[in-house]
Protein backbone atom coordinates (compact mmCIF):
# COMPACT_ATOMS: atom_id res chain seq x y z
CA UNK A 1 0.00 0.00 0.00
CA UNK A 2 2.77 2.23 1.10
CA UNK A 3 4.77 1.27 -2.05
CA UNK A 4 1.40 2.31 -4.45
CA UNK A 5 0.82 5.95 -2.51
CA UNK A 6 4.46 6.80 -3.80
CA UNK A 7 4.76 5.23 -7.07
CA UNK A 8 1.34 7.04 -7.51
CA UNK A 9 2.95 10.58 -6.81
CA UNK A 10 5.81 10.32 -8.23
CA UNK A 11 4.14 11.17 -11.73
CA UNK A 12 2.49 14.45 -10.44
CA UNK A 13 5.80 15.81 -8.41
CA UNK A 14 7.83 14.65 -11.16
CA UNK A 15 5.61 17.01 -13.47
CA UNK A 16 5.57 19.68 -11.32
CA UNK A 17 9.13 19.86 -11.16
CA UNK A 18 9.52 19.84 -14.98
CA UNK A 19 6.90 22.50 -15.41
CA UNK A 20 8.86 24.68 -12.55
CA UNK A 21 12.09 23.87 -14.11
CA UNK A 22 11.09 24.96 -17.70
CA UNK A 23 9.46 27.85 -15.95
CA UNK A 24 11.77 29.66 -14.55
CA UNK A 25 14.63 28.90 -17.05
CA UNK A 26 12.50 30.59 -19.56
CA UNK A 27 11.90 33.57 -16.89
CA UNK A 28 15.77 33.64 -16.69
CA UNK A 29 16.51 33.73 -20.71
CA UNK A 30 14.13 36.60 -20.35
CA UNK A 31 15.58 38.14 -17.76
CA UNK A 32 19.06 37.29 -18.61
CA UNK A 33 18.24 38.71 -21.78
CA UNK A 34 16.82 42.05 -20.76
CA UNK A 35 19.79 43.23 -18.52
CA UNK A 36 22.65 42.03 -20.81
CA UNK A 37 20.82 44.34 -23.77
CA UNK A 38 20.63 47.30 -21.18
CA UNK A 39 23.92 47.96 -19.76
CA UNK A 40 27.15 49.51 -21.60
CA UNK A 41 28.65 47.19 -23.87
CA UNK A 42 32.50 47.75 -23.03
CA UNK A 43 34.52 47.07 -26.39
CA UNK A 44 37.18 44.63 -25.55
CA UNK A 45 39.65 47.13 -28.15
CA UNK A 46 42.88 48.86 -27.09
CA UNK A 47 42.94 52.58 -26.79
CA UNK A 48 44.62 53.07 -30.54
CA UNK A 49 41.66 50.59 -31.99
CA UNK A 50 38.94 52.65 -30.19
CA UNK A 51 40.11 55.71 -31.62
CA UNK A 52 39.92 54.15 -35.09
CA UNK A 53 36.93 53.06 -35.15
CA UNK A 54 36.28 56.70 -33.66
CA UNK A 55 37.79 57.73 -36.76
CA UNK A 56 35.95 55.65 -38.97
CA UNK A 57 32.34 55.84 -37.41
CA UNK A 58 32.91 59.53 -36.23
CA UNK A 59 32.06 58.88 -32.50
CA UNK A 60 33.79 59.79 -29.72
CA UNK A 61 35.59 57.57 -27.14
CA UNK A 62 34.31 56.84 -24.15
CA UNK A 63 36.96 55.96 -21.82
CA UNK A 64 36.38 54.45 -18.15
CA UNK A 65 39.49 54.20 -15.97
CA UNK A 66 38.59 51.96 -13.67
CA UNK A 67 40.24 49.21 -10.95
CA UNK A 68 38.95 46.02 -9.01
CA UNK A 69 40.25 47.84 -5.81
CA UNK A 70 38.42 51.15 -6.28
CA UNK A 71 34.83 50.83 -4.34
CA UNK A 72 33.41 53.64 -6.82
CA UNK A 73 34.70 51.88 -9.91
CA UNK A 74 32.94 48.91 -8.72
CA UNK A 75 29.50 50.57 -7.41
CA UNK A 76 29.11 52.33 -10.84
CA UNK A 77 29.63 49.34 -12.77
CA UNK A 78 26.78 47.73 -10.60
CA UNK A 79 24.58 50.33 -10.34
CA UNK A 80 25.19 53.35 -13.48
CA UNK A 81 26.49 51.34 -16.10
CA UNK A 82 23.68 48.82 -16.23
CA UNK A 83 20.77 51.43 -15.93
CA UNK A 84 18.90 50.43 -19.44
CA UNK A 85 18.84 54.04 -20.34
CA UNK A 86 22.76 54.43 -19.70
CA UNK A 87 23.56 51.98 -22.07
CA UNK A 88 20.90 52.89 -24.83
CA UNK A 89 22.59 56.01 -25.05
CA UNK A 90 26.51 55.48 -24.42
CA UNK A 91 26.16 52.57 -26.90
CA UNK A 92 24.46 54.62 -29.09
CA UNK A 93 26.44 57.42 -29.27
CA UNK A 94 30.28 56.45 -28.33
CA UNK A 95 32.55 53.76 -28.80
CA UNK A 96 32.83 52.59 -24.77
CA UNK A 97 36.15 51.13 -23.23
CA UNK A 98 37.64 50.45 -19.92
CA UNK A 99 40.91 50.79 -19.24
CA UNK A 100 42.09 48.91 -16.33
CA UNK A 101 44.80 50.64 -14.46
CA UNK A 102 45.89 47.32 -12.30
CA UNK A 103 47.79 46.55 -15.98
CA UNK A 104 50.98 48.36 -16.55
CA UNK A 105 49.39 49.12 -20.42
CA UNK A 106 46.01 50.70 -18.23
CA UNK A 107 49.01 52.57 -16.40
CA UNK A 108 50.18 53.99 -19.36
CA UNK A 109 47.05 55.44 -20.60
CA UNK A 110 46.39 56.71 -17.31
CA UNK A 111 49.62 58.19 -17.35
CA UNK A 112 48.86 60.01 -20.50
CA UNK A 113 45.81 61.24 -19.85
CA UNK A 114 46.85 62.70 -16.00
CA UNK A 115 43.43 60.14 -14.40
CA UNK A 116 45.54 59.70 -11.31
CA UNK A 117 41.93 59.77 -9.73
CA UNK A 118 39.17 56.66 -9.83
CA UNK A 119 36.62 57.05 -11.77
CA UNK A 120 37.83 59.02 -14.24
CA UNK A 121 35.67 59.12 -17.18
CA UNK A 122 37.17 60.83 -20.63
CA UNK A 123 35.52 61.69 -24.09
CA UNK A 124 38.08 61.78 -26.52
CA UNK A 125 37.90 62.55 -30.39
CA UNK A 126 39.69 59.94 -32.79
CA UNK A 127 43.17 61.74 -32.16
CA UNK A 128 43.17 60.95 -28.58
CA UNK A 129 42.27 64.70 -27.37
CA UNK A 130 40.26 65.07 -24.31
CA UNK A 131 36.75 66.52 -25.05
CA UNK A 132 35.18 66.04 -21.78
CA UNK A 133 36.51 64.69 -17.89
CA UNK A 134 34.72 63.36 -15.82
CA UNK A 135 35.82 62.64 -11.82
CA UNK A 136 34.32 60.91 -9.59
CA UNK A 137 31.10 58.52 -8.97
CA UNK A 138 28.05 59.52 -10.82
CA UNK A 139 25.08 58.37 -10.80
CA UNK A 140 22.89 57.34 -13.44
CA UNK A 141 20.81 60.37 -14.48
CA UNK A 142 23.90 62.75 -13.17
CA UNK A 143 26.04 61.01 -15.80
CA UNK A 144 23.58 61.46 -18.72
CA UNK A 145 23.30 65.34 -18.24
CA UNK A 146 26.70 65.80 -17.91
CA UNK A 147 27.32 63.88 -21.15
CA UNK A 148 24.24 66.17 -22.87
CA UNK A 149 22.40 62.91 -23.55
CA UNK A 150 19.53 63.70 -21.89
CA UNK A 151 16.99 67.04 -20.91
CA UNK A 152 14.95 66.14 -18.62
CA UNK A 153 15.77 67.34 -14.84
CA UNK A 154 12.11 65.86 -13.92
CA UNK A 155 14.80 63.66 -12.55
CA UNK A 156 16.41 63.92 -8.81
CA UNK A 157 20.22 63.65 -8.30
CA UNK A 158 22.46 65.20 -5.78
CA UNK A 159 24.00 68.09 -7.27
CA UNK A 160 27.17 67.24 -5.61
CA UNK A 161 27.76 64.11 -7.40
CA UNK A 162 28.43 66.08 -10.66
CA UNK A 163 32.33 67.08 -10.53
CA UNK A 164 32.64 67.80 -14.18
CA UNK A 165 35.28 69.79 -15.41
CA UNK A 166 36.06 70.88 -18.77
CA UNK A 167 39.38 70.13 -20.11
CA UNK A 168 39.33 74.11 -20.60
CA UNK A 169 38.70 74.34 -16.69
CA UNK A 170 41.83 71.77 -15.69
CA UNK A 171 44.29 73.58 -18.38
CA UNK A 172 43.62 76.80 -16.65
CA UNK A 173 43.74 75.13 -12.97
CA UNK A 174 47.10 73.72 -14.29
CA UNK A 175 48.32 77.50 -14.89
CA UNK A 176 47.45 79.14 -12.65
CA UNK A 177 49.05 76.10 -10.36
CA UNK A 178 52.31 76.53 -12.42
CA UNK A 179 52.24 80.42 -12.53
CA UNK A 180 52.57 80.04 -8.70
CA UNK A 181 55.65 78.18 -8.40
Amino acid sequence: MLIKRIRGAYPFSFLCMMVFSRVFFSLWLVLGSTLCWSQVDFLELTLEGALAKSRAENKLVFVDFRADWCKPCVEMENTTFKDKLVGEKINQNYIPIQVDVDFFAGMDIQEAYNASVLPTLLLLNGKGDVQLRMIGQKNSVGLLKELGLIEDTSYEYDEEDITTKKEEELDQNNKETTSEN
